[in-house]
């Protein structure tokens, strides 16, 4: 029976070095799988850090082309704002000499309608014989 029972030990003590040999590989297998889990874990922190810190650029810059746009804008408009008032001021100028040319246009027929009647009566007073109406003769 001692050989028997040695026998069925060994068994035993075979089963259990397999059975040990089995979780130690499951022991191995479920370290690897959770140094890859926690590596996994690391690197989608460090997405998700990235990816944050990509947002809050983002953001800045939002803002700062925000603040580039608003700028243009207001430049933009001072511009057309300048662009109207120079309009104005060229249509006002227009204006004013187109007044003046009708004014010197009324002014040099009012004095040429002058100088007319001036002549004409220096002719009549002529051909009445007045002469140079009460002034020397010329010579």
């Amino acid at each position: 029976m001692d050989s028997a029972r040695v026998q069925g030990l060994e068994t035993q003590l075979s089963e259990l070095r397999r059975k040990s040999i089995e979780q130690v590989v499951a022991l191995q297998r479920a370290e690897r799988r959770c140094n890859q889990l926690e590596a996994t874990q690391k690197r989608t922190e460090e997405q998700r850090s990235n990816a944050a810190q990509q947002s809050r650029e983002a953001d800045r810059k939002v803002v700062t082309l925000n603040e580039a746009v608003r700028k243009a804008n207001a430049k933009v408009d001072s511009q057309h704002q300048e662009n109207e008032e120079s309009r104005e001021r060229g249509a006002m100028s227009a204006a004013e000499l187109g007044t003046q040319r009708y004014e010197s246009k009324y002014e040099a027929a009012k004095l040429r309608g002058a100088l007319d009647e001036l002549r004409y009566m220096l002719k009549m007073q002529e051909a009445e014989g007045g002469g140079r109406g009460g002034y020397p003769p010329r010579r």
